[in-house]
């Protein structure tokens, strides 16, 4: 009889325990991806993300990891407190001209104990011009190129066929005037 009144009380206050509330820190972030845009090179790269201690236990943020050497994150030293808001700083190193897309993976002993915080944008060299601009510059110097030695082409052979023709008058304005002709419009033709 005993150990069943023993029994008993041990489930009744065991049930008593888990019936109270638990203390437990929540991390609510108003914001878990962060879009730097098109930025140039050597810009500001810090950037902030902010979140609230939702639960009822003060939280502590024990670690802050990016995904690479480039991204460096800042947590904060003291526990937030129930209800407060703290900040999770983040700096890219813009000097990289390339494509952002880096994780920063955020460690306490939150409800959800791992969130993972994104950051993406573009940085951008504008003192530099792209492939695709460099390719196009050539090519159009290539044309130009071209067209300039057609026009030397046909006025070489016009000259040409000036100095042999035993039968051409030079004063034929009529020749002269569609040589003229030629030069001016075989570049738009083109």
């Amino acid at each position: 009889m005993k150990n069943i009144i023993t029994i008993l009380f041990i489930g009744v206050m065991s049930l008593g325990l888990n019936a109270q509330d638990k203390k437990v820190a929540k991390i609510e972030f108003k914001t878990e991806v962060i879009d730097y845009g098109t930025i140039e090179k050597g810009a500001d790269g810090v950037r902030v993300f902010e979140f609230t201690n939702t639960g009822n236990a003060p939280l502590i943020i024990s670690s802050v990891k990016s995904t690479c050497g480039c991204t460096v994150p800042k947590k904060p030293k003291e526990p937030i407190m129930p209800g407060e808001t703290g900040e999770i700083e983040v700096k890219y190193d813009t000097k990289r001209v390339k494509p952002i897309r880096k994780t920063i993976t955020v460690i306490s002993n939150a409800e959800t104990p791992t969130v993972a915080l994104k950051i993406k944008g573009l940085v951008i060299d504008s003192s530099k011009t792209s492939i695709l601009d460099k390719k196009r510059e050539k090519f159009s110097r290539a044309i130009i190129n071209y067209k300039y030695y057609l026009i030397r082409a046909f006025s070489l052979r016009a000259l040409f066929f000036l100095n042999t023709s035993s039968n051409l008058n030079l004063k034929d304005k009529s020749f002269l005037l569609r040589l003229t002709f030629i030069r001016k419009t075989v570049p738009f033709l083109l």
